[in-house]
């Protein structure tokens, strides 16, 4: 059976994507932002300290001013991991999840949106490997340098913060 595109909507997204948070049921775990000009995404954060947020963006290709996504081709759905500064700087951290809107002639757009869940939800459990700065706070990417692998700050030359990675023992 041949792949067929699936056009998906913003009422299609809300309508998963409106769940309460676990701490606060009185707000949403995931906010639906439209900047103009720009396509809507939905943001959940994840943690806040004084310098910023570490949040899961979905990007949900569809243009803040319109109701349906992107045609065919044109497929940028996906789950990403960032870090949010207080002055607006924003930083990918490398994790992000492609959500494809295709599939048997039996699919539809709730099964495109729940894919998407899925991967902000994977998106998530990778958060536990960007550790905090010791220096300010913001989350650490793994760098490498000629002597070997090694944690540095996101905001870095402005932080130069750095963490050892702990070699793992090799089997023999």
């Amino acid at each position: 059976m041949a792949a067929t595109f699936i056009q998906v909507g913003l009422a299609d997204f809300e309508r998963v994507f409106s769940m309460p948070r676990k701490d606060d049921p009185s707000r949403r775990a995931f906010e639906l932002v439209r900047p103009p000009g720009s396509e809507a995404y939905y943001l959940c954060k994840l943690r806040t300290n004084e310098h910023g947020t570490l949040c899961v963006k979905v990007l949900t290709s569809v243009a803040a001013d319109h109701a349906s996504a992107r045609d065919c081709g044109e497929d940028a759905i996906r789950a990403c991991l960032y870090w949010q500064d207080k002055e607006g700087w924003e930083k990918g951290l490398g994790i992000a999840k492609r959500v494809n809107r295709s599939g048997g002639a039996d699919r539809t757009a709730a099964d495109v949106v729940l894919r998407a869940l899925e991967r902000a939800r994977e998106v998530v459990e990778c958060r536990g490997s960007f550790p905090a700065c010791p220096q300010c706070g913001r989350p650490m990417v793994e760098r490498k340098s000629a002597r070997g692998a090694f944690h540095g700050c996101v905001a870095y030359p402005d932080c130069r913060g750095t963490r050892n990675i702990p070699l793992t023992p090799q089997k023999v």
